[in-house]
């Protein structure tokens, strides 16, 4: 009824892993693993979840099903605090039953992660108060590792602060005129 196989690139990355999880390879030799330098991190938390929960297919899509819920509850924080509570819900049922999302929730590849730590990072940013710079490059730093996609993170964090710097010297600008 169900067909579970990996796909080539994910069955790389779990191969790769779950020698890691049972100390065939050792931990340098996989640094240095081909294919394997654009997505280390990912690599290691499907190794650690080999070594907690065994070494099946289910297992290597965990982590993607772990951040695919993340997302979820951090879009629905997201859309309350720029609508309401049922704006929170709605998003929230279209992020879960998005056809993309569900595909990158059932592969072993860090892509949903990466989405939901982007989501995060946007509601982060929409505190008007105080924002956490030190968490959000954290999280960017771990998107990166994931995948290299996620130096994309960093893009939409610099160009943030670019904007919010530009928007306070204009703001002190005419504090100093007035003044």
């Amino acid at each position: 009824m169900f067909n579970y196989s990996f796909w080539a690139d994910e069955a790389y990355v779990s191969g790769i892993a779950m020698q890691l999880a049972t100390e065939k390879i050792s931990f340098l030799n996989v640094l240095n693993a081909p294919g394997i330098m654009y997505q280390r991190l990912h690599m290691f938390m499907i190794s650690l979840f080999f070594r907690l929960f065994g070494a099946n297919e289910f297992v290597a899509r965990l982590p993607s099903l772990i951040g695919y819920l993340i997302g979820i509850i951090v879009i629905f924080f997201l859309a309350k605090r720029f609508s309401n509570t049922y704006g929170g819900i709605l998003a929230s049922f279209i992020y879960a039953f998005s056809h993309l999302n569900l595909s990158y929730a059932t592969q072993a590849k860090p892509y949903i992660t990466i989405q939901a730590i982007l989501l995060l990072i946007m509601y982060l940013l929409s505190n008007k108060k105080k924002i956490n710079h030190l968490l959000i490059i954290f999280l960017c730093c771990v998107a990166t590792l994931l995948h290299n996609i996620g130096v994309f993170l960093w893009i939409v964090y610099i160009i943030h602060n670019v904007l919010t710097f530009k928007k306070l010297s204009i703001k002190m600008r005419g504090l100093i005129i007035v003044a």
